[in-house]
Protein backbone atom coordinates (compact mmCIF):
# COMPACT_ATOMS: atom_id res chain seq x y z
CA UNK A 1 0.00 0.00 0.00
CA UNK A 2 2.44 2.65 1.15
CA UNK A 3 4.59 1.66 -2.28
CA UNK A 4 1.07 2.20 -4.18
CA UNK A 5 1.34 5.78 -2.01
CA UNK A 6 4.15 6.41 -3.05
CA UNK A 7 3.83 5.81 -6.57
CA UNK A 8 0.80 8.16 -6.46
CA UNK A 9 2.24 11.09 -5.33
CA UNK A 10 4.97 11.26 -7.69
CA UNK A 11 2.16 11.14 -10.54
CA UNK A 12 1.80 15.39 -10.84
CA UNK A 13 5.47 15.88 -10.51
CA UNK A 14 5.81 12.95 -13.61
CA UNK A 15 2.84 15.01 -15.30
CA UNK A 16 4.30 18.53 -15.51
CA UNK A 17 7.32 17.42 -16.79
CA UNK A 18 6.07 16.00 -19.58
CA UNK A 19 3.96 18.97 -20.21
CA UNK A 20 7.36 21.34 -20.12
CA UNK A 21 9.43 18.95 -22.57
CA UNK A 22 9.83 20.86 -25.57
CA UNK A 23 8.24 20.17 -28.93
CA UNK A 24 10.96 18.86 -31.50
CA UNK A 25 11.21 21.73 -33.77
CA UNK A 26 9.38 21.23 -37.57
CA UNK A 27 11.32 20.31 -40.62
CA UNK A 28 12.03 23.40 -42.64
CA UNK A 29 12.63 23.89 -46.25
CA UNK A 30 15.12 26.45 -47.95
CA UNK A 31 15.98 27.38 -51.54
CA UNK A 32 18.98 28.95 -53.41
CA UNK A 33 18.03 29.90 -56.63
CA UNK A 34 20.29 31.49 -59.02
CA UNK A 35 19.30 32.45 -62.17
CA UNK A 36 21.92 34.68 -64.69
CA UNK A 37 21.01 35.71 -68.00
CA UNK A 38 23.97 38.71 -68.27
CA UNK A 39 27.74 38.17 -67.69
CA UNK A 40 29.95 40.80 -66.46
CA UNK A 41 32.89 39.53 -68.89
CA UNK A 42 31.17 37.05 -70.99
CA UNK A 43 30.54 37.98 -74.53
CA UNK A 44 27.25 39.77 -75.51
CA UNK A 45 26.26 36.67 -77.53
CA UNK A 46 25.95 34.66 -74.52
CA UNK A 47 23.63 36.36 -73.34
CA UNK A 48 20.61 33.75 -71.81
CA UNK A 49 16.70 35.63 -72.67
CA UNK A 50 15.23 33.26 -69.90
CA UNK A 51 17.75 32.51 -67.04
CA UNK A 52 16.74 35.31 -64.99
CA UNK A 53 12.99 35.33 -65.79
CA UNK A 54 13.11 31.35 -64.87
CA UNK A 55 14.56 31.84 -61.89
CA UNK A 56 12.30 34.26 -60.26
CA UNK A 57 9.19 32.38 -61.23
CA UNK A 58 10.88 28.93 -59.95
CA UNK A 59 11.54 31.13 -56.79
CA UNK A 60 8.23 32.37 -56.81
CA UNK A 61 6.50 29.04 -57.42
CA UNK A 62 8.37 27.46 -53.93
CA UNK A 63 7.56 30.17 -51.86
CA UNK A 64 3.68 30.60 -52.52
CA UNK A 65 3.33 27.27 -54.05
CA UNK A 66 5.58 24.28 -52.64
CA UNK A 67 5.35 26.03 -49.04
CA UNK A 68 9.57 26.80 -48.65
CA UNK A 69 9.98 28.43 -45.49
CA UNK A 70 13.07 30.90 -46.52
CA UNK A 71 13.59 31.37 -50.63
CA UNK A 72 16.97 33.31 -51.54
CA UNK A 73 17.01 34.50 -55.26
CA UNK A 74 19.95 35.31 -56.68
CA UNK A 75 19.93 37.07 -60.72
CA UNK A 76 22.35 38.16 -62.46
CA UNK A 77 24.97 40.79 -61.14
CA UNK A 78 23.64 39.78 -57.33
CA UNK A 79 24.90 36.16 -58.80
CA UNK A 80 28.64 36.13 -58.47
CA UNK A 81 30.72 33.49 -56.86
CA UNK A 82 31.68 35.06 -53.51
CA UNK A 83 27.47 35.81 -53.19
CA UNK A 84 26.41 32.38 -54.33
CA UNK A 85 29.25 30.82 -51.84
CA UNK A 86 28.61 33.30 -48.58
CA UNK A 87 24.81 32.18 -48.59
CA UNK A 88 25.58 28.69 -48.00
CA UNK A 89 28.89 29.22 -45.88
CA UNK A 90 28.31 32.37 -43.92
CA UNK A 91 24.20 31.93 -43.62
CA UNK A 92 22.14 28.68 -44.29
CA UNK A 93 24.84 27.19 -42.10
CA UNK A 94 24.43 29.12 -39.23
CA UNK A 95 20.21 28.07 -39.24
CA UNK A 96 19.33 24.97 -41.11
CA UNK A 97 19.60 21.68 -39.29
CA UNK A 98 19.44 17.72 -39.56
CA UNK A 99 15.89 17.73 -39.99
CA UNK A 100 15.75 20.36 -42.55
CA UNK A 101 15.68 20.32 -46.68
CA UNK A 102 17.80 22.42 -48.63
CA UNK A 103 17.09 22.92 -52.67
CA UNK A 104 19.89 24.75 -54.89
CA UNK A 105 18.63 25.70 -58.07
CA UNK A 106 20.70 26.90 -60.81
CA UNK A 107 19.95 28.04 -64.37
CA UNK A 108 22.57 29.71 -66.35
CA UNK A 109 25.76 28.60 -68.34
CA UNK A 110 28.50 26.06 -67.79
CA UNK A 111 31.48 24.38 -68.58
CA UNK A 112 33.59 21.13 -68.51
CA UNK A 113 30.49 19.04 -68.26
CA UNK A 114 31.54 16.91 -71.69
CA UNK A 115 35.10 16.16 -70.07
CA UNK A 116 33.90 15.66 -66.49
CA UNK A 117 35.03 18.96 -64.76
CA UNK A 118 32.23 20.54 -65.06
CA UNK A 119 31.94 24.14 -63.80
CA UNK A 120 28.88 26.67 -63.28
CA UNK A 121 29.49 29.96 -64.86
CA UNK A 122 28.79 33.03 -62.60
CA UNK A 123 28.37 36.64 -63.21
CA UNK A 124 32.14 37.75 -62.56
CA UNK A 125 33.11 34.56 -64.27
CA UNK A 126 36.17 35.43 -66.25
CA UNK A 127 36.99 34.19 -69.56
CA UNK A 128 40.75 33.91 -68.41
CA UNK A 129 40.30 32.52 -65.34
CA UNK A 130 37.52 30.38 -65.65
CA UNK A 131 38.67 27.54 -62.78
CA UNK A 132 39.68 30.34 -59.95
CA UNK A 133 36.31 32.79 -61.18
CA UNK A 134 33.84 29.86 -61.65
CA UNK A 135 32.01 27.21 -59.15
CA UNK A 136 33.72 23.66 -59.69
CA UNK A 137 31.23 21.88 -58.81
CA UNK A 138 33.21 18.67 -57.24
CA UNK A 139 34.48 21.52 -54.98
CA UNK A 140 30.69 23.00 -54.05
CA UNK A 141 29.75 19.70 -53.47
CA UNK A 142 32.19 18.96 -50.97
CA UNK A 143 31.57 22.59 -49.16
CA UNK A 144 28.01 21.91 -49.13
CA UNK A 145 28.24 18.38 -46.96
CA UNK A 146 30.94 20.63 -44.70
CA UNK A 147 28.70 24.13 -44.46
CA UNK A 148 24.85 22.35 -44.55
CA UNK A 149 23.87 19.71 -42.16
CA UNK A 150 20.96 19.53 -44.19
CA UNK A 151 18.98 15.97 -44.04
CA UNK A 152 17.63 16.45 -47.22
CA UNK A 153 19.65 17.98 -49.85
CA UNK A 154 18.32 19.03 -53.69
CA UNK A 155 20.47 19.93 -56.55
CA UNK A 156 18.80 20.83 -59.59
CA UNK A 157 20.80 22.76 -62.72
CA UNK A 158 19.93 23.55 -65.95
CA UNK A 159 23.24 24.78 -67.31
CA UNK A 160 23.88 23.40 -70.75
CA UNK A 161 23.17 25.52 -73.51
CA UNK A 162 24.43 26.22 -76.96
CA UNK A 163 27.24 28.20 -77.20
CA UNK A 164 31.07 27.82 -76.44
CA UNK A 165 33.27 29.87 -74.45
CA UNK A 166 37.30 30.28 -75.81
CA UNK A 167 36.33 26.98 -77.64
CA UNK A 168 35.25 25.44 -74.82
CA UNK A 169 31.33 23.87 -75.08
CA UNK A 170 28.86 25.66 -73.11
CA UNK A 171 28.17 22.67 -71.13
CA UNK A 172 27.46 22.32 -67.42
CA UNK A 173 26.64 19.36 -64.97
CA UNK A 174 24.68 16.60 -65.88
CA UNK A 175 22.94 14.56 -62.87
CA UNK A 176 25.76 12.36 -62.92
CA UNK A 177 28.65 14.70 -62.82
CA UNK A 178 28.64 15.50 -59.43
CA UNK A 179 30.58 13.72 -56.87
CA UNK A 180 28.90 10.83 -54.73
CA UNK A 181 27.19 13.26 -52.03
CA UNK A 182 25.18 10.02 -50.09
CA UNK A 183 21.79 9.15 -50.37
CA UNK A 184 20.33 12.10 -48.81
CA UNK A 185 21.17 14.16 -51.85
CA UNK A 186 18.69 14.33 -54.24
CA UNK A 187 20.29 15.02 -58.38
CA UNK A 188 18.24 16.69 -60.94
CA UNK A 189 19.57 18.04 -64.24
CA UNK A 190 17.74 20.11 -67.06
CA UNK A 191 20.13 18.06 -69.88
CA UNK A 192 22.02 14.55 -70.10
CA UNK A 193 26.09 14.29 -69.76
CA UNK A 194 27.01 16.10 -73.34
CA UNK A 195 23.30 17.15 -74.16
CA UNK A 196 22.20 20.75 -75.29
CA UNK A 197 19.48 22.15 -73.76
CA UNK A 198 16.67 24.47 -74.92
CA UNK A 199 16.97 27.69 -73.10
CA UNK A 200 13.64 27.98 -71.17
CA UNK A 201 12.73 25.05 -71.79
CA UNK A 202 13.29 23.02 -68.13
CA UNK A 203 11.97 25.67 -65.68
CA UNK A 204 8.22 25.18 -66.50
CA UNK A 205 8.01 21.33 -65.70
CA UNK A 206 9.99 21.97 -62.79
CA UNK A 207 7.19 24.40 -61.56
CA UNK A 208 4.82 21.97 -62.35
CA UNK A 209 6.27 19.56 -60.55
CA UNK A 210 6.86 21.64 -57.25
CA UNK A 211 3.29 23.12 -57.69
CA UNK A 212 1.19 19.49 -57.53
CA UNK A 213 2.58 17.88 -60.60
CA UNK A 214 4.75 15.67 -58.84
CA UNK A 215 4.94 13.95 -55.31
CA UNK A 216 6.83 14.91 -52.51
Amino acid sequence: MSLLLLATSCLPGMARAQEETPAEPEARQFAVVVGISSYEKLPTELTLHTAATDAGRVALALRESANYDDVRLLTDAQATKGGIEAIFRDELSQVVTWRDTVLFYFVGHGVGGDFEDPYLLVHDSDPADVQGTSISVARLGQDLQTWIPAGNLALVTDAAHEGSLDGLALLGPAAVSWPDMGSSTFLLSASGLREVGVEGAFAPHFIDAVTGGGDA
